[in-house]
Formats: structure tokens, sequence, C-alpha cells
């Protein structure tokens, strides 16, 4: 039943990293375009912690500009950095959000890329409310668009494909069958 198929996938033993493939992450030194970049293009997706402002929640179309992030570099949300482009001398980010098809691009939200990204930067006077831990500093220094430079990390799965990461990617649930368990 359907309500089995959340249980199992709640449970805490079964929604490990390790039980979707995950093996690890490599976390970038704050603020460092050039290996975010190196990443994104040599080895895929980044994950990225951005200020996400309230314009984010009425985004349809088109070039975001920094305008539109929490101009007070508040990190508070996480998405996926897939890409980056360009129409003309405009610049962008290409970014997946968990918010469904319905908002934005079908999902996606391309966010504007500035000339001097490591240099567009504020202070997160609350860390505690994106990737801060209690006990951390008060404030950090975020840069980029939406502070985006600020938190980044690739995940590092079992290739796709092997015997290991078929095994930990999927689990057989008897009564819906077959549940995907990618990331």
């Amino acid at each position: 039943s359907e309500v089995h198929m959340l249980r199992t996938l709640d449970n805490p033993e079964t929604a490990k990293g390790r039980n979707i493939g995950m093996m690890g992450w490599t976390k970038f030194p704050e603020n460092r375009l050039d290996q975010m970049v190196r990443a994104l293009v040599e080895e895929g997706p980044v994950a990225v912690a951005v200020a996400a402002g309230p314009d984010w929640n009425y985004y349809r179309r088109g070039i975001m500009l920094p305008s539109g992030c929490d101009t007070n570099f508040v990190i508070s949300h996480a998405v996926v950095l897939y890409g980056f482009g360009g129409i003309g001398k405009r610049k962008f980010w290409r970014l997946k959000n968990s918010w469904g098809r319905d908002w934005g691009e079908h999902g996606h939200l391309r966010l504007s890329r500035l000339d001097h990204e490591e240099a567009y930067c504020g202070w997160d006077s609350e860390p505690e409310v994106g990737s801060g831990c209690k006990g951390g500093p008060s404030k950090v220094w975020a840069c980029g668009s939406c502070g985006l430079l600020y938190d980044a990390a690739v995940p590092h799965f079992l290739p796709y494909g092997s015997k290991e990461a078929e095994q930990s990617r999927m689990m057989r649930v008897p009564s819906v069958g077959v549940v995907s368990r990618r990331v």
C-alpha cells in the first residue's frame, strides 16, 4: 500500500545516504568560484545553499537578478546548481529547485551570473537559519548571486549501473513493487 511505501521511505534505517548509493560528498571552501565551476563541469551537479528572498516565491521565468535574493544574505534554502549559460551579454546559473514543476521554469530557475561573483558578498547574520549549527559563528561572509558560493558540495555516488548501486538504489516493497531511491 502507499502508506507502507511512505513508512519504508521515512524509516531512518532505509533513508541513510548509503542506501541511495551516496558514498560521501566533497564540500568546497567557502566563496570559491573556481573550484565550484570546475566540479560542476567535471563531476556534475553541485548542491548549493542560497539566500532565497521573497521574490523567489513569485518567480515564473526569465533571469532573476541578485536583487530578487534575500538582501541580508541570510542563507536559508538549498537547490541544485546544474549548469550555466548566457543570452547575449546576460549570463546566468541554472538551478533546480524542490518546489515542484509549477514553480519557475518547470521547477528550474535562471539566476544572474555576475562578472565578479566572489566580490558580491554580504554578512549572513543568521547562519543557523541555513547550514549553520547551534554554537557556530554568529555571522558568516557569503558571496555570489544569492550567496550561492558560500556553502556548496558535490555528492559522490556508486557508479550508475553497478550491482552495488542498483542494490542500494532500489528496494522491494511487496505491495507496490519497486520503489526508486534515486536522489
